[in-house]
């Protein structure tokens, strides 16, 4: 259940009894705080706040191999988004079209 606390949501929360905890799978390219209160048989004490912090984004792992249809004198090209999109939506693709002379593998 993710509950309110100071205008954050908390969505990951753990009891240890240590003074060490990590948290894993985290998202990139999301920002995160960490809040930290001790609990005695009496209560609970003052909250403490870590700075906000970032995993930070990566870039996308490559598409999908590029499928290429000659149609008379055109080229169609279809590919596959790629496996991981480095924690943020993939907005365009790059797309090069290179003149070669000769074949590659051409007999």
């Amino acid at each position: 259940d993710a509950k309110q606390v100071h205008d954050q949501l908390v969505v990951k929360e753990t009891r240890v009894t240590r003074t060490q905890v990590v948290f894993k799978d985290l998202i990139p390219g999301v920002g995160y705080r960490i809040s930290v209160t001790a609990v005695a048989q009496v209560g609970a004490g003052d909250v403490a706040w870590s700075d906000a912090v970032q995993v930070p984004a990566m870039a996308p792992a490559q598409p999908g191999h590029p499928e290429v249809t000659v149609v008379g004198d055109t080229i169609e090209v279809e590919w596959s988004p790629p496996e991981y999109d480095g924690g943020e939506e993939v907005r365009s693709y790059q797309v090069h079209r290179h003149d070669v002379t000769t074949l590659v593998g051409a007999d």
